[in-house]
Formats: C-alpha cells, structure tokens, sequence
C-alpha cells in the first residue's frame, strides 16, 4: 500500500505525488522481499527482511493472518508496477492474483477480501467489489488515465456498443 497514491495519482491523470526513483525502490524492494518469496501476493505487513511481521507486531495487524494480502490491494501493486515502467513484473502480479481467485479458488463473482500470500486460500471476506479493480487495468497497461478508457473508441464506449446490438461499436487497438 506504499505506493497506492502514486497509482491513483496516475490513474486519474494527476502529477506526480512521490519521487520516481523512491517508488522503483519500493517496488523493486516489495518484488525481492515479498513477491519472489511468496506463491500468490504478498502479506499487507511485512519485516525487512521479507518475512511475514508477527501478529501484533503492527498496529491492527492482530487482525489479520501474517501472510494475508487483499486482493485489490494486490491488483492495485499490480498496476503500479505498470504505470512506473514495469510492465511484465506488474502482469505477472496480476496474473498470479487473479489466477488464483478464479482458476485455483473458483471465485470470479465473490472475490475474497483477503487472501493468503501461500496456499491462496480466502481468509476473510467476500465482496464483489475486490474483483470490479480489473477495470482499472486496461488504461494502466496502455500507461493512461482512467479518462483514456471513457474517449471515442475506448474500452467504456466498446462495452456500450456490445451492449446495443442495434448500434456498431467502434474498434480500436
């Protein structure tokens, strides 16, 4: 959650709000710390050296598993990485969230709150609006605002378009 601000801050087409080359070592930190030595996320609250902090250990912590992450919150870092340059580290983020919630755990509609960063297992929560951050990805892999997807020809027009048959959508790559 380091790095939320600066992705919303992209995503709605704002300045920038933290130094680029704090967030890429944030990022390269939360990737070498948490990403390569977990299967799924990576825990909401970890030790510097990449192990998962302690219940207690963190104000509010006690209330969650030391391994737990939440799923937007995932797909969120997931998008960060995008919009900072690191496509393929953010893709591979994304594909492990969510192919863990639909292919692995059979919860596309539900998405869980909060997932294990080990076996991928829910540990708290169902709320589908977790699931509904994936609307967010297309502009982030095209490096846009989120205004980038409601213009002529983009993903909002698109989806209208497929939903009024009568009317032809307008395509673009």
């Amino acid at each position: 959650f380091q790095c939320d601000g600066q992705w919303m801050a992209h995503a709605h087409g704002l300045e920038r709000v933290m130094p680029q080359d704090r967030v890429a070592t944030v990022l390269s930190t939360v990737k070498a710390k948490g990403l390569d030595q977990h299967n799924i996320g990576t825990p909401t609250f970890m030790n510097r050296d990449g192990s998962a902090a302690a219940n207690g250990s963190a104000e509010g912590m006690n209330q969650y598993e030391t391994t737990d992450f939440f799923t937007s919150g995932c797909m969120n870092l997931a998008m960060t990485y995008m919009y900072e340059g690191m496509r393929e580290e953010g893709l591979d983020v994304l594909y492990r969230c969510v192919e863990n919630i639909v292919l692995r755990q059979r919860l596309s509609w539900d998405s869980p709150v909060l997932m294990d960063s080990e076996n991928g297992r829910r540990t708290s929560g169902s709320d589908y609006t977790q699931i509904m951050t994936l609307w967010a990805v297309p502009a982030a892999l095209k490096g846009q605002d989120s205004a980038g997807l409601c213009g002529e020809g983009g993903l909002v027009a698109r989806v209208l378009a497929a939903a009024n048959p009568r009317k032809p959508a307008a395509m673009s790559v």
